[in-house]
């Protein structure tokens, strides 16, 4: 037995199995982050409402902040591959690999990372980018408005199959926006309270979103540490677009009660007060 290098909680390996899954949901979300923000970095954030680009103070093309994080990620990336590699005799990647090709090669081999005695320094600097990204593509105008619910068709039984592709607007827009995959209308507002009445179950990403949506803002630290201490715990698993109470394969996110998670910051709030 040994200290996980993250929490210091007694583990067989160097990462106890929380902190494995909590750095395994973080590689499952970074590489569609670090799409975002190489957006970002050529200022052309793609949202439902179909808007290309916005307009700024400031008409640079280029978001020098997003793109030194993004070289600054690349080479952690990079190193981090590098050092696992060596450190299991293998010959690490010859051809240049995007930061996000990279996220998803540390993420086919979490079990390496938790086994390996810098597992504690990669958890702290894949979270602490992660932050960094969050910041970085100013995720503060946008809006999680839950899955699309446009009825697309119907199943042999007749019943409606809606689309369910997951649906964002931005915060400013004024009427309604378009699912970029079923090209239907949706508003906005409407849209998220149909998903706060169907779904109390939301994913991580999700979760945080919609908290924020409903100005009630949550850090992805400060959920963190309310399921390292087991105040809010996993509801089930997403697999293949249903909720199940077990994890079947690898990758599926992990579900959490919206509504607990904003009884527990209330608490915390009416507890600062």
């Amino acid at each position: 037995m040994t200290d996980c290098r993250n929490c210091r909680r007694e583990t067989d390996l160097f990462l106890c199995q929380l902190c494995t899954k909590e750095l395994g949901a973080l590689l499952g979300e970074l590489p569609w982050l670090l799409d975002q923000l190489d957006i970002t970095v050529i200022r052309m954030d793609k949202l439902s409402t179909g808007v290309i680009g916005r307009s700024s103070d400031n008409p640079s093309p280029i978001n020098v902040g997003a793109m030194e994080l993004s070289r600054t990620l690349r080479g952690q990336l990079g190193t981090i591959i590098r050092d696992m590699c060596e450190s299991r005799g293998q010959r690490p990647p010859a051809k240049a690999w995007s930061n996000s090709v990279m996220a998803e090669w540390l993420s086919r081999n979490l079990s390496a990372i938790s086994t390996s005695e810098d597992a504690g320094q990669i958890y702290r600097e894949l979270r602490n980018g992660t932050e960094g990204i969050l910041a970085a593509i100013n995720r503060i105008s946008r809006m999680y408005c839950g899955p699309c619910t446009n009825v697309v068709g119907h199943n042999p039984q007749g019943e409606d199959i809606e689309c369910g592709h997951d649906l964002y607007a931005d915060r400013e827009a004024v009427g309604d926006s378009r699912c970029v995959k079923c090209q239907r209308s949706f508003n906005p507002r409407e849209q998220l309270l149909i998903t706060i009445k169907r779904r109390d179950l939301l994913p991580e990403s999700a979760l945080l979103e919609t908290l924020e949506t409903l100005g009630e803002k949550v850090s992805r630290v400060r959920l963190y540490d309310w399921i390292r201490a087991g105040s809010l715990q996993p509801r089930g698993y997403v697999h293949h677009g249903r909720i199940v109470p077990n994890r079947i394969q690898r990758g599926d996110p992990r579900v959490f009660s919206l509504s607990h998670a904003r009884q527990l910051r209330w608490r915390e709030t009416e507890g600062a007060e």
